[in-house]
């Protein structure tokens, strides 16, 4: 066969005409057409992931970027650099306008800088209140408010806040604030607690809490809020607590609470403090104002403790002891630390014949009592570790667990004197609020009540013995007169010896010679005072001497009496480094 013929038969069999002998060569081998088409395959891959790495790329350099911008933000915020995070933060909300926390932080630098549009602006892009920053940015816009002197906007701005979260310390504290300035003292002791139990209370929060209103000058702060907001009823009642402690201002304060009620009929703290100063009123009007005061009360008057209280002082002045037990109880059933209403109970308790049941509110009316006393010292006299140490055990003596602990741990936490004398006494005061965390820190909770139960006197008394008074008109001549343990002459009895006292007054006179010098028939003097500022009342003894006054003699000397927690006295005229010989007849203190 010839060579031609031979072609032409195997170009039969491929199928490819003859006169295409390079075609027929390429289709010959389907694995070349494989590895054309893995390579365009696997270059589309490549410049796929090319270009994912270079977008990844400018991703991450973003979100570098973005990072590093948000740390330089929170650091010029934290600086009060408001020149460089006001421009950083509208660069950040360029790029990414739901980042909030570049909102809140721009707004406090906007603030910060007196432009109060910008930062409100910046605030109402927070609007969900599932958002993490919204509780923040409502803190916000109050601390805001409360800079422009608008306490009743801020006020509304805190408790939206906490609403959410209960126990946000930055909205707690100037909340507390604002009603403590105002003479809210009932609703602000609330927000101080909360302080208290996340450990972020300050001495002056401790110092609220122990008595019951906040001890600085505020008539300016509350003037100031006035004309900032003259619709604002809440500043009327401060302004009023004022009024009542300068002379004859009673007549001015009425008139502050009065307006403060027709603008706001449900302000109880206006009503308590109005029925306080009807109580004070003549007893010609006297009954008929409580009783219209006691009628025109909202129904949520009730939950107040010192609108009982009012009621209890009424009833006891009408000598409806009974009533006015059943009152002071209500009242330490809203609130166990309302000192007056554990101390009118007590007397009304002995007055109505229920002896028994006295011990538990005496004992819990002179804690309290003291624990007043105790924070008005810290207060003025600044915080010494023995009125440290008092407040933190009067604190535990009463189940206020997480105030005793606060008071212990300021001492604990304070720097040690360098005085050797003071040295000491620091170290064993600590030493004691030591076993007193040591005791205490096992009861504490998150949600732990202020008193706990154990310690409140009425859990387990019977209230409902008692009636409620019903205050109808009583025609003078038919109103019981004091009951017989009232009625009885007051007794003395001589307990000088048996509480460690041992002194007589020595006025130098002779009886051997005629007549007497005018300072010889004059007694001497005594002082009461608290020496060792501990809480309880000390005893200085002034002394006379022979005269004429012998520079050496000894013999008779002032003498002071330290008082140990009122169960007897001791001499420390020579611990105290006093002892005067001198002629003395008289002591101020």
């Amino acid at each position: 066969m010839s060579r031609s013929s031979r072609r032409k038969r195997a170009a039969a069999r491929l199928k490819v005409p003859a006169s295409n002998p390079e075609g027929a060569g390429a289709a010959s081998d389907p694995r070349t057409n494989r590895r054309e088409r893995h390579g365009r395959l696997l270059l589309g891959l490549v410049l796929v992931a090319a270009c994912g790495g270079v977008f990844g790329l400018w991703r991450w350099s973003e979100r570098m970027w973005f990072d590093a911008s948000m740390e330089t933000l929170r650091s010029a915020v934290e600086r009060k650099d408001a020149i460089t995070a006001i421009p950083l933060a509208e660069e950040l909300l360029e790029n990414d306008p739901d980042c909030h926390e570049a909102a809140l932080l721009g707004a406090r630098a906007a603030a910060s800088q007196g432009d109060v549009d910008r930062a409100f602006e910046w605030l109402e892009q927070v609007t969900s209140e599932m958002n993490p920053h919204w509780v923040a940015a409502e803190t916000e816009k109050g601390l805001i408010r409360l800079r422009q002197l608008r306490a009743l906007a801020a006020e509304e701005h805190f408790k939206r806040a906490l609403g959410k979260d209960p126990d946000y310390v930055p909205a707690l504290r100037p909340l507390s604030y604002i009603l403590a300035v105002e003479g809210r003292s009932f609703e602000a002791s609330r927000y101080c607690y909360r302080l208290v139990r996340q450990k972020a209370a300050t001495m002056e929060d401790l110092v609220i809490l122990g008595t019951q209103q906040l001890r600085v000058d505020v008539e300016d702060i509350l003037h100031r809020f006035a004309e900032s907001e003259p619709q604002n009823p809440m500043v009327l009642i401060g302004l009023g607590r004022l009024a009542i402690d300068r002379e004859e201002g009673e007549e001015e304060a009425k008139r502050y609470f009065r307006r403060a009620v027709d603008m706001r009929h449900d302000l109880i703290q206006a009503h308590f403090l109005l029925g306080e100063l009807y109580l004070r009123a003549a007893r010609s009007e006297r009954d008929d104002l409580l009783r219209k005061w006691n009628e025109s009360l909202p129904p949520s008057a009730g939950e107040h403790p010192g609108i009982w209280a009012v009621r209890g002082l009424w009833a006891e002045q009408r000598r409806d002891w009974m009533g006015a037990c059943r009152c002071f109880l209500e009242s330490l059933k809203r609130d166990p630390n309302l000192s007056v209403s554990a101390y009118q109970l007590s007397v009304c308790l002995a007055a109505a014949g229920y002896r028994g049941e006295l011990k538990l509110f005496q004992e819990r009316s002179r804690d309290l009592g003291s624990l007043g006393v105790a924070c008005v010292r810290i207060h003025e006299d600044g915080p010494s570790a023995i009125m440290l140490h008092r407040a933190a055990t009067l604190c535990e003596r009463l189940g206020r667990f997480w105030e005793a602990h606060s008071w212990a741990q300021a001492l604990i936490d304070s720097p040690a004197p360098d005085d050797p004398e003071s040295r000491a006494v620091y170290d064993e005061a600590v030493a004691k609020c030591r076993e007193i965390v040591k005791r205490i820190e096992p009861r504490l909770a998150a949600d732990l009540p202020q008193v706990h139960s154990d310690y409140i006197p009425l859990r387990t008394f019977p209230v409902d013995r008692f009636p409620l008074p019903t205050f109808d008109p009583i025609p003078p001549e038919d109103r019981p007169g004091p009951p017989a343990d009232l009625a009885r002459r007051p007794a003395f009895r001589e307990v000088t010896s048996d509480v460690g006292i041992d002194f007589a007054y020595f006025n130098s006179d002779d009886p051997t010679t005629e007549g007497r010098r005018m300072f010889e028939f004059t007694g001497g003097g005594v002082a009461v005072i608290d020496y060792d500022q501990d809480g309880w009342p000390d005893l200085y003894f002034t002394q006379g001497c022979v005269w004429p006054y012998d520079p050496k003699s000894k013999r008779h000397v002032d003498r002071l009496y330290r008082n140990v927690q009122g169960r007897r006295f001791v001499d420390v005229t020579a611990a105290a480094g006093l002892g005067d010989n001198r002629f003395t007849q008289g002591a101020a203190a």
